[in-house]
């Protein structure tokens, strides 16, 4: 199904709206970045909490174990980008088929063979919705540093190293996207690190530990 222009509104704390447009399903991703001092965390994690109960009806766990969607509304898979979400779910799916990755009952998704956390240091979990961690203070450091070189305009492959999310969509996330995360994962340490979320679309939620 053909993209459309849309805002973003899942997991978009200190970086929101997302606006993305892509003519097909290989042009690369144009992404325009505002910082929102004004919306409370409260707020904003209201509106995440509502978008992924919104598209969560819609995702379900196939016979074979992998995810999909189903009987999405056309305009509620436009709004969403569900192409992307279908994007990420390809991804987690091949980690199903070559099994390394598990599906629950309740769309948990577990790497085979260790124990899971909701987040743990030094890794990212996956969730159907995007991926998340934890950085303790020295990795939080080291991240902001992974960020400012990426601001710089330094390319990187999708998914390579630990300290990017292998999300579908992060190799065309523009320079500034990753100068002001920079910028947004800086203010939030204090001290103990910070918690980051990311979506199919690329909209990074940042909270302090």
């Amino acid at each position: 199904m053909k993209k459309t222009l849309i805002t973003t509104l899942a997991l978009g704390i200190g970086i929101s709206p997302v606006l993305r447009h892509a003519s097909d399903a290989k042009a690369a991703e144009q992404h325009v970045i505002q910082q929102n001092d004004e919306a409370s965390t409260n707020d904003q994690q209201q509106v995440n909490n509502e978008v992924i109960e919104k598209i969560e009806p819609y995702v379900q766990k196939n016979e074979d174990g992998t995810l999909g969607l189903k009987d999405v509304p056309q305009d509620i898979y436009d709004t969403y980008d569900l192409q992307g979400l279908e994007e990420h779910f390809n991804q987690i799916n091949e980690g199903v088929k070559n099994h390394t990755l598990a599906v629950d009952e309740n769309l948990e998704i577990h790497k085979t063979g260790f124990s899971t956390m909701a987040s743990t240091y030094g890794s990212w979990t996956y969730h159907w919705w995007g991926y998340d961690r934890k950085f303790n203070n020295s990795q939080t450091k080291q991240y902001i540093d992974k960020l400012e070189y990426a601001a710089l305009g330094a390319t990187f492959a999708t998914g390579v190293g630990a300290w990017f999310p292998p999300v579908a969509a992060i190799g065309g996330v523009s320079a500034a996207y990753w100068g002001l995360l920079a910028k947004r994962v800086d203010a939030n340490n204090k001290g103990k690190g910070v918690y980051v979320g990311v979506t199919w679309v690329n909209a990074f939620n940042v909270k302090p530990l």
